[in-house]
């Protein structure tokens, strides 16, 4: 891949443009977030890795204008580790968030998960378009269209609908879901699906709070309503007639 590394930290930025490269990555760096939106407008990225505390353009404010440009992969790496700080990086886009001290093995971990969406993209994954009761999925363009009309998700929220879509009618239990979007690093990743589910529940749902197609399954995971919208808290009865549960130990869709 292609990486833009964005901090103002010499040490962060050398030690990325280590580890990266000795991966076989290409790897441009930047200082702060007007020099790396610069950088990004002529050359382009496969993905981001940024600070979030940036001279001249803040990281937030960056995400935001790198993922209008399409479907770029975006990684927080950051000292501002709280949960709002966490959880307003996936409201700008972000696909995966990472607080310092890091590990570098972990760190590594995650930019090869994202490489493999690089490496077998969603559009060969799909095929075309999906459609489930009144969502289409259009995955050439990162899109979803339904009620609220037209939206355009970020490339781990769409795999992550994808998914679902893929698997109508069936829960797929909270630590799956991570592994089939992020492989196996991604189990235990609860919060981080819970994030994405929630940035996609207000970009597709009419009532973000009151959910008709992305559900949640309390203690078990998330589902796409089968054919019709149920409660988001489905009664026994409805899971017996519509959904079926595809836990970790499973391997595949059904």
């Amino acid at each position: 891949m292609r990486i833009l590394v964005v901090d103002d930290d010499q040490y962060i930025l050398d030690l990325l443009t280590y580890l990266l490269t000795r991966e076989g990555h290409s790897v441009v760096t930047a200082h702060d977030g007007q020099q790396a939106l610069a950088y990004f407008r002529v050359e382009k990225a496969d993905l981001v890795i940024s600070e979030v505390d940036l001279p001249k353009l803040g990281g937030y404010e960056l995400c935001e204008m790198v993922k209008e440009s399409g479907p770029v992969l975006f990684i927080f790496l950051s000292e501002r580790a709280s949960e709002e700080d966490i959880l307003k990086g996936f409201e700008v886009g972000a696909d995966d968030y990472i607080a310092k001290p890091f590990s570098p093995r972990i760190l590594m971990a995650r930019v090869e998960a994202v490489a493999r969406r690089i490496a077998a993209p969603v559009e060969e994954i799909s095929r075309g378009r999906l459609e489930v009761g009144e969502l289409a999925l259009d995955a050439s363009r990162l899109e979803v269209r339904g009620p609220r009309g037209s939206v355009r998700l970020s490339p781990t929220e769409f795999e992550i609908l994808h998914t679902l879509a893929s698997n109508k009618g069936v829960v797929v239990a909270e630590e799956r879901l991570g592994e089939l979007v992020w492989g196996p690093e991604g189990r235990g990743k609860a919060g981080l699906v819970k994030s994405h589910i929630d940035q996609i529940r207000q970009k597709i749902e009419p009532d973000p709070n009151v959910p008709r197609y992305l559900l949640t399954v309390p203690g078990v995971g998330y589902a796409i309503a089968p054919l019709r919208p149920i409660s988001s808290e489905p009664s026994d009865q409805e899971l017996g007639r519509g959904l079926s549960v595809l836990g970790s130990s499973d391997t595949g869709s059904s």
